[in-house]
């Protein structure tokens, strides 16, 4: 057995960089949180869903992480029960869906991971709102962007690592109820992202 050796040189110091950043135009995958959240069984089973409210997305070939945020009706004030949606992986052949429809084969041959949370049991992300100071248009506000967050400002909003997925689904484990104010809308938007930080010293 030889010694080690090293190749290259000893970097120790310099800027932070991004080795690259790209985003979609934010698109609604869940057209209405406030209806029956999904039961039980589908959520174990995802590709049993039956939802019209349910969008299925595909993932760009590019993309590694997905930011999510709930927008709500511009007049509405407070929700006393936030929606909680727990976001799907899913992964198979391009045969094993079917876009006219968003029906994914429930013959073994699509798999289904959890996005947001690494314990497929886990209540889905929950999706508060701040009706005074969301962000908002003349017609929507929209909640903070759900996903990992490191502590440091840099890692702040950069959403759910997407894990290799070809489509995202978005299942309600808990409908938003109890709503103040006036509107009844309240949806679930994502948006692709390729989002590669280096935010440390290398030492080579």
């Amino acid at each position: 057995m030889g010694a080690g050796v090293r190749i290259g040189g000893n970097i120790t110091g310099g800027p932070v960089c991004y080795a690259g950043y790209a985003q979609t135009d934010w698109v609604v995958v869940h057209s209405d949180l406030t209806a029956t959240a999904e039961t039980s069984t589908v959520l174990r089973t995802p590709a049993t869903y039956s939802n019209s409210n349910v969008k299925p997305c595909r993932v760009p070939p590019w993309a590694n992480r997905v930011l999510a945020r709930a927008r709500y009706s511009v007049g509405i004030t407070a929700i006393a029960t936030p929606a909680a949606v727990s976001l799907y992986g899913v992964y198979g052949p391009e045969a094993g869906y079917t876009e006219s429809t968003g029906a994914f084969a429930n013959d073994g041959t699509m798999r289904f991971m959890r996005l947001d949370s690494v314990i497929m049991s886990t209540v889905g992300t929950s999706y508060g709102i701040d009706g005074t100071n969301n962000i908002r248009d003349s017609v929507y506000k929209y909640t903070d962007v759900n996903g990992e967050i490191s502590g440091t400002n840099l890692a702040i909003g950069c959403g759910f690592d997407l894990r290799g997925c070809s489509w995202v689904l978005p299942l309600t484990t808990t409908a938003a109820a109890s709503i103040t104010g006036t509107g009844t809308t309240v949806q679930l938007e994502i948006a692709f992202i390729n989002y590669v930080p280096m935010t440390s010293v290398l030492a080579v």
